[in-house]
């Protein structure tokens, strides 16, 4: 130590006269940790978590169930135990949820698809190469290939279209 150094720490901490420093209180900014509930099988959140999940899905209860959902589904098929369930939702889980939702769901297709082939049926109620059924629509092109498409189907209205344009036949809504 320098002289000068030494002469300071002497004056201020000799022993007649001890200088403690004070300390602030204890800081009440000391976060208390929430425990962590199962929202879905191996997915865990705090109530604070879930609320602000909740809040970022506009309240929609369902929404957030489906996230929980699809996370659990998602690590038990990749076999994953812990990680960051919270950061992981606001990561990727709300927008695949929203797209998901967005989807028309089967039930919706199927009944968008029969609506195409009442009007198919009522457009070409005389042809002897389409076929009306009470869930799927034929086509007799020839060749012993007839194509039977059922509603539902992925991609029905297309293979509709594709099969009256082979057949020569234009049908626009």
């Amino acid at each position: 130590m320098s002289h000068i150094k030494e002469e300071y720490y002497k004056e201020e901490y000799s022993k007649e006269s001890p200088v403690v420093p004070e300390r602030d209180p204890p800081s009440s900014r000391k976060r208390t940790r929430e425990e962590k509930s199962a929202v879905a099988p191996s997915v865990f959140l705090t109530p604070t978590q879930i609320q602000d999940i909740q809040r970022r899905v506009k309240g929609n209860d369902s929404a957030a169930v489906a996230c929980f959902d699809k996370l659990s589904a998602w690590k038990i098929s990749k076999n994953i135990v812990g990680g960051n369930d919270y950061r992981s939702i606001l990561k990727w889980v709300i927008k695949a949820v929203e797209e998901d939702l967005a989807k028309p769901k089967p039930e919706d297709r199927v009944e968008a698809d029969k609506a195409l082939a009442v009007k198919l049926g009522a457009k070409f109620p005389n042809h002897k190469d389409i076929v009306v059924g009470y869930n799927y629509v034929e086509f007799r092109l020839g060749h012993g290939n007839a194509p039977h498409l059922v509603f539902g189907d992925h991609g029905f209205r297309e293979q509709v279209e594709n099969n009256l344009r082979k057949m020569g036949l234009n049908f626009i809504e």
